[in-house]
Parts: structure tokens; sequence; C-alpha cells
């Protein structure tokens, strides 16, 4: 039995076009399905015709589509995009639907490579933080998509009903269900982007950076943002030691390059996190803070002013701590980062489950491999055999005392890595 095909006339109706496509590329599927299955020559012959007549009638269809498309207002060209890209029929595009489209304009590249470009797209251009696109707010994003490509309004029309077939990419059935079961975790992080990207642009931020950075160097360093902090909380019920900690962690968190000194952008994250830790969104908050630094006093108690010293120590001490951790991720490669966890698990015989080796642990663990390395096993150069000298295990212990930088007599995973590779740099092993 043959499949019921409906030809595209070259009407105006969107939806009528959309359903045209649909039924041509379900008969299309249908009839790959056949060719697959087909177990006598007959039966694939047959099938194959049929797919055949299936792939001209695509051909025709977009042909007849794109001839129509030059007779279209913008406004019909946008309805019809929109129509062939918004698969669930709801009148907006979220990130996944957009994560098909791009695909299908840039064949290679995956579905996890795409979804956070689509999620930055839509959170840029979601000017009502609903974490999805309206009609207005999608042709925003076609008219910068059109203007990074380098093509007219109209070009990129035709390209996206091109791709309805010829390209190879696009979403799976696989990559669907994933987006929908992620549904939920993917608008609330556009909804959260979308936020960021506004109170980048709100001039109250930008006032409020201005006032925070007294020295006017076009960064917030540690005091500054502790200070500014303490000046729009300044009439919090919030314990004073409490609010320098917040304010420590939030640097720690926010100082992607541990220089102690915020960029806007990291500025604006911080600030952020401050209305989040006062349970309330920027807009409910801005025009206070930014009162708040006009009319709150400049003076800072000698408490406050003592803690801020004592948090900008650790704060230096852990920004060394993290440089220290990078240079021992820096000697080992992925793989053998992964060998070096597996190391550590297998040496911490600790039933308390510490991730930490204690003297004991280690001293057992060099007393095994010290028998390995004085027993069978030699290196051989030419006719040279010579056992592995006992400095080795020697050199390894310096290196345990040097490197227990908080002499609590026991290693954690980024002190072992460092010893480790010390130890493998020193002694030229691998």
């Amino acid at each position: 039995m043959s499949t019921a095909i409906v030809v595209y006339q070259g009407d105006n109706n969107i939806e009528t076009s959309k359903r045209k496509v649909e039924s041509i590329d379900a008969a299309s599927r249908g009839s790959k399905k056949k060719v697959s299955e087909a177990s006598t020559v007959n039966e694939y012959v047959a099938a194959k015709k049929e797919e055949l007549k299936l792939s001209i009638l695509e051909l025709q269809t977009q042909l007849d589509m794109l001839e129509t498309l030059e007779k279209q207002s913008d406004k019909e060209k946008l309805d019809l995009i929109i129509a062939i890209i918004d698969k669930d029929n709801s009148g907006i595009i979220n990130a996944v639907e957009l994560t098909d489209f791009i695909r299908r304009q840039s064949v290679g590249i995956s579905y996890f490579d795409t979804i956070d470009t689509a999620i930055d797209y839509v959170a840029r251009n979601d000017k009502d933080l609903s974490g999805e696109l309206n009609r207005e707010e999608f042709k925003r994003f076609l008219d910068l998509f059109c203007t990074e490509l380098g093509s007219t309004f109209h070009e990129m029309c035709e390209l996206i009903l091109i791709n309805i077939k010829d390209s190879k990419s696009g979403n799976t059935v696989e990559d669907e269900y994933i987006g929908k079961i992620a549904s939920k975790q993917i608008k609330n992080t556009v909804q959260q982007k979308g936020e960021f990207h506004a109170a980048c642009k709100d001039t109250r931020m930008s006032s409020l950076f201005f006032a925070f950075d007294m020295d006017k160097d076009g960064f917030v360093n540690f005091q500054e943002a502790a200070k500014g902090i303490n000046k729009i909380m300044m009439y919090d019920n919030d314990d004073m030691k409490e609010r320098a900690r917040e304010v420590f962690e939030l640097l720690l968190m926010y100082d992607p390059n541990g220089d102690r000194n915020l960029s806007y952008e990291e500025f604006v994250r911080l600030m952020l996190q401050v209305c989040v830790l006062k349970e309330k969104k920027w807009d409910e908050l801005a025009d206070d803070f930014v009162l708040a630094m006009v009319m709150n006093p400049d003076t800072v108690s000698e408490d406050y002013l003592t803690e801020l010293a004592v948090k900008e120590e650790n704060y230096k001490k852990k920004v060394e701590s993290i440089a220290s951790t990078k240079k021992a991720e820096d000697i080992m490669n992925a793989l053998q980062y992964q060998k070096m966890q597996k190391l550590f698990d297998i040496i911490d015989n600790s039933s308390d489950n510490d991730q930490m080796l204690s003297y004991e642990e280690l001293a057992l663990f060099f007393e095994k491999y010290r028998r390995t390395v004085t027993t069978e096993v030699v290196i051989e150069s030419g006719d040279n055999i010579s056992k592995l000298p006992d400095k080795h295990l020697r050199g390894a212990k310096a290196l345990l005392i040097e490197f227990d930088k908080d002499e609590n007599q026991k290693l954690d995973m980024e002190e072992f890595a460092l010893v480790t590779g010390e130890y493998a740099a020193e002694n030229q092993l691998n």
C-alpha cells in the first residue's frame, strides 16, 4: 500500500504549510523504514521507488515554499519560521527548540555543545525574563543572528527553509527527550542568566559599581567590596562577623582570577548573590542599595576592620592554595589525575572515610613501595642491572613534611597530588 501524500500548493496559510511539511516528513521516515526492513528484492524495489518519489516531492515542496517566500511580507515570513521552529506549537521558542535551529545551520555540532549557546541566546533576548522567547523577542534574536552571519532577514528565512530537510544535523529523538526531562532546569538557567544580563545593563548597577570602586581603578578589591556591602547592609540585623564571612565566601566564589579584584561582571554576580542572601530580587533592592551608598556614613568600626584584615589574610592563603593545586594539576594530565585519585583512595584505608591520608597510612604505603622497588623490580640498561635507590623513599618522606601545609599530620588529595607531582619531577619519573 502506498503512502498518502499531500502536495504543497503554495498557499500562505502557515499552519497548513507546516502540516504538509510534517506529513511529507512522516511519510519519508516510514518509507526509509520499509527500505531497511525489506526482506525480498520485490519489497526493496517497491519501497525504494516510494522513497525516491518522496525525495522528489520534498525537494519540490521546498522549492514551492521558497518561491512563495518571495511574495510574503516580513510578518508572514516570521510567522512561517516560528511555525517551523516551534515544535510544541506553544507560540514561543524555548532553548531546546533554538538548539535544533542552531544545529541545522551548523552541521556537526552536538546537542550538549549547542544547548549552552542556545540558553545564552535566549537569556540575552528574553526581555520579560520568562525563560523563553515570544514573537518580538525571537525576531530580535533573528536580527542579531542575521548580523552575525552577514545576511538579510529574507536570506535567513530561505536558509531555514532549505535546512528543513537538507541539514544532516538538528536534534535527534534522544536529544528532544533529554531536553524535555531537563526543561524546568533549562528554563531556570535561562531566567538566571537573563537576570544577570539585565542587571549588567542596569544603570543602577553601574552606579553602584562606581560607588564601591573608591580608588577608581576600574575594579572592586577585597576591602572595597567588604566596606561597600557593610554600608548597604548597615542597618540589617546580621552579626558583623557573619557578614564579613559571607562577603569573604562570596568574593572567593565570584573572583575566578584569584587576584582579589572584581571586574564589573564579577561584581554584578556578587551583588545578585547579596540579593539572594536577603531573599529578594535585584529590582526590589537596587534603589535601596544606591541610596544607602549615598546616605549611609562611611565610618567602619575597628572590630570590623580587624575582622576584614583577618579575612583578607585567610583569603590570600586560600588563593595560594588554589594556585598550588593548579600547579599540581598542570604537572599531571587528566588521565594521570584520575589515576592519582584512584591511588589516593587505595591508600586511604580509614574507616571514617575522611578523605585524608594519615602518616600511618602513608608509612604502610611507602613500606609496600620499598618492598616493590628493592626486591624483584629492576632497571635494565644494556648489560647493567641496578636496583632503584632508597633515596627516592627518603626524598618522598621529606616532601610529605614539606607539603603538609596545614600541619595537621595528614594529607588531603591536593597535598598528596603536590607531593606525588613534585616527587615524580625531581626523580624524573612518569
